[in-house]
Formats: C-alpha cells, sequence, structure tokens
C-alpha cells in the first residue's frame, strides 16, 4: 500500500473482514518509501513527512503483522500520458 490515509483504510478495513474467517494479516508493504537522503527539495521533504505520519498509523493498526517499507526508485519513475 502507499502510505496514504484511503490505502490505509481500506487495507484496514480488507483486514478486519478477512479475520471473520481467520485469516490474519501478517505482513503489511508500504510501497514508495521517500528516503532521508531522497527528501533533498521541500516538495519531497514535505512529502517524506507525511509518509512518516502515516507510517507510525500503519503500524498503530497492524501491531501483529510485519511492516515492510520499500523504497522509492527515483531512477525507475517514469512519466506515463
Amino acid at each position: 500500500m502507499y502510505p496514504e490515509k484511503t490505502p490505509i483504510i481500506e487495507t484496514y478495513r480488507a483486514s478486519e473482514e478477512l479475520k471473520t474467517v481467520s485469516i490474519e494479516t501478517q505482513m503489511v508493504v508500504a510501497n514508495f518509501i521517500i528516503s532521508e537522503e531522497q527528501a533533498t527539495t521541500p516538495f519531497f521533504r514535505n512529502r517524506r513527512n507525511k509518509q512518516e505520519k502515516y507510517l507510525k498509523e500503519i503500524n498503530d493498526n497492524f501491531k501483529n503483522s510485519e511492516l515492510v517499507r520499500v523504497p522509492i526508485y527515483l531512477d525507475v519513475l517514469r512519466l506515463v500520458i
């Protein structure tokens, strides 16, 4: 999931629904994480600060699940029109 509000809500809802059929969430993957080294502009610093807030929320919502952080790879980003 992206570390943003809506994906967190949707993932948590899905996780809770899976619990009703005895399926526990064991791992949560957070994609496109901006590292401190990549946060060199005001835009990326602001985005990273927001991500850190949402990563804390993910940790709080999924206490019993492993959180895997997948970094953003700026050299592979492409604009698709």
